[in-house]
């Protein structure tokens, strides 16, 4: 059976056709950019797929460096975003080598983890962000998993993992607080962290 990274290659143009012209997010990202109290942060798209917020928080103002471990995500992102630097990345492994952050989106990623590996994930995000950095969440709120998923009739093992706020925090290694669950019209939370 094929991976979730698989899923990702193999769906990459749907989700940039799909993303590119949806400004859904525009105001969560809008709210990322005011939290950090800077003109122009330094902000991380951890998971940042096709490019598309990359280049939303761009367009704001905001210094983005994208991470993801998707390569045909990753093509998109850059010919759609020559003024945004890219890196291929496994998320679970240090990536303080790009240097220290203002802010980090962190747009539907955490879905695919859970347990000691999203423990992992808030551990380094903490590494790369400034004292009272800003981190921007977005998840399906919930409880629960289930672990495949279907493309184009090819069945993928993607764990998708909903996550409450109380589950959040536990496993944030006392490391971020909670600052605003911003509103939303959909079926996801965006919630804004500070680094302690």
């Amino acid at each position: 059976m094929k991976d979730c990274k698989d899923f990702y290659n193999d769906s990459a143009q749907l989700w940039a056709d799909n993303w590119y012209e949806n400004n859904s997010l525009l105001p969560y990202l809008k709210a990322l950019i005011n939290y950090t109290n800077k003109k122009h942060p330094k902000i991380l798209d951890l998971g940042c797929g096709a490019g598309y917020e990359s280049m939303r928080l761009n367009s704001l103002g905001a210094d983005v460096i994208g991470i993801d471990f998707s390569e045909k995500e990753l093509e998109i992102a850059k010919s759609r975003n020559p003024n945004v630097k890219f890196f291929e990345r496994d998320i679970l492994q240090s990536y303080k080598d790009l240097g220290k952050f203002d802010g980090i989106a962190c747009i539907g990623v955490i879905v695919h983890f859970k347990g000691a590996k999203l423990k992992k994930i808030f551990k380094n995000m903490c590494e790369v962000l400034n004292k009272d950095g800003v981190l921007l969440l977005v998840f399906k709120e919930g409880k629960g998993y289930h672990s495949t998923s279907v493309y184009n009739g090819q069945e993928y093992e993607r764990n998708f993992v909903y996550h409450t706020k109380e589950n959040l925090i536990s496993v944030m290694n006392d490391e971020f607080y909670f600052v605003e669950d911003l509103i939303s019209n959909d079926d996801c939370k965006y919630f804004i962290f500070k680094k302690k």
